[in-house]
């Protein structure tokens, strides 16, 4: 590869253990062109800023990257502020209800020299482009139904009540797309599968929206809320849509864009990688160094384990990512006023980090509902300190 400069550079959530983030960036899809360039792919979480020179062009998305956290808007624009032409492909908002009102930081969205969001009608006003996994091309076979109900869901969201046949978004993209077109009728809390069973023209049903991403579809599933719908009804008026080949025509129109931008700025590399998998093998590698090796921007979690009378346990743990390292003060909040019963509360500062805490604030709901929201400030980070908290 060339040195540093004329780099076509690819940003997404790079995680093999979710189909959604396996192929969801534009370089998947359009790869045949790219692959003329000196191309360099970052995952989200530790983005390389030092190898963006103001030459470069760099392609955002997709998946949830936008109003997620604190540490992913400060991430963007620091992207932004290397003063490379950003292209924003279809990346979404994606605001989890526990986190609304987490973070501060707002992208500076008039830095892009292109942009685009999979969110329809968005509140930044800013041009709606479906997401590009629309072109994966086995939305091009036909399946027979095999089931009346398919569950196809987030890995690490349980849909609870329901029996039927279930598939994860941990699986290949080929087993998830053979199950859901299967399916007559797909009932899922993942954005990716709401969306693939809506282009494969399945009944699909999005079960207890966890995310502002799942409200920002431009042709809506049917919405279930397991504590106030009747399941029954919703399936009935749950829409079919044929939109397969819009949306494969609106990102080939956004390629074209992309096209004339890049030829603006970058040379071809007769030395450029002549597969996907290399480039996304090399980020991979450059991730799993990265995981040892903490730098200011990256993400730092935080944990909150409720007992209510069970132990400790993964399903009552709450945590917080709006954590960005560097910073004088780090702060976690969480609304924990959901659990009823509350015997214990252990707090894990940062994952996988030395630090000392000072919880400063504890405030209870009153009631017997227990502590509502903690604030805690790391003051070192030299010693490991976990915190328990008895009532």
């Amino acid at each position: 590869m060339n040195a540093k400069g004329n780099t076509l550079h690819f940003i997404n959530r790079v995680d093999e253990t979710n189909c959604g983030d396996r192929v969801v960036c534009p370089l998947l899809h359009y790869f045949d062109y790219f692959k003329q360039y000196n191309l360099k792919r970052h995952d989200m979480r530790y983005i390389d800023f030092e190898s963006i020179c103001p030459s470069d062009v760099v392609i955002v998305g997709g998946g949830g990257m936008f109003d997620y956290a604190e540490w992913t808007n400060r991430a963007i624009n620091k992207v932004l502020d290397t003063k490379a032409a950003v292209i924003g492909w279809s990346p979404g908002l994606n605001t989890h209800t526990e986190y609304h009102g987490t973070f501060e930081t707002i992208i500076e969205f008039d830095k892009f020299a292109l942009l685009t969001l999979r969110d329809w009608k968005n509140n930044y006003g800013i041009e709606y482009l479906p997401d590009v996994t629309c072109k994966l091309s086995q939305f091009k076979k036909r399946y027979e139904i095999k089931r009346k109900y398919g569950i196809a869901r987030h890995k690490d969201y349980p849909i609870p009540g329901m029996s039927y046949d279930t598939i994860t978004n941990y699986e290949s993209i080929d087993d998830i797309l053979r199950f859901i077109g299967e399916s007559e009728v797909v009932i899922s809390n993942s954005f990716h599968m709401i969306y693939w069973a809506m282009l494969l023209e399945r009944k699909c049903v999005c079960v207890n929206p966890f995310s502002s991403k799942f409200l920002s579809y431009r042709y809506k599933p049917g919405y279930y809320n397991s504590d106030t719908d009747d399941f029954a009804e919703c399936v009935k008026n749950a829409p079919v849509y044929d939109i397969l080949d819009e949306c494969v025509a609106a990102n080939d129109a956004f390629f074209e864009k992309v096209k004339a931008m890049i030829e603006g700025r970058l040379t071809p590399d007769p030395d450029a990688p002549d597969t996907y998998q290399l480039v996304t093998q090399a980020a991979l590698m450059f991730e799993k160094v990265r995981d040892t090796q903490y730098q200011e921007g990256d993400l730092l979690a935080s944990q909150l384990f409720i007992d209510t009378g069970e132990g400790w346990a993964e399903k009552n743990k709450l945590i917080a990512i709006n954590n960005v390292y560097g910073d004088k003060t780090h702060k976690a909040y969480y609304d924990i006023s959901r659990f009823n019963s509350i015997k214990r509360i252990r707090f894990d500062p940062i994952e996988s980090r030395n630090c000392e805490v000072e919880i400063i604030l504890a405030e209870s709901g009153g009631g017997g509902g227990g502590v509502r929201k903690i604030l805690c400030y790391p003051q070192r980070r030299q010693s490991k300190q976990i915190t328990e908290i008895g009532f």
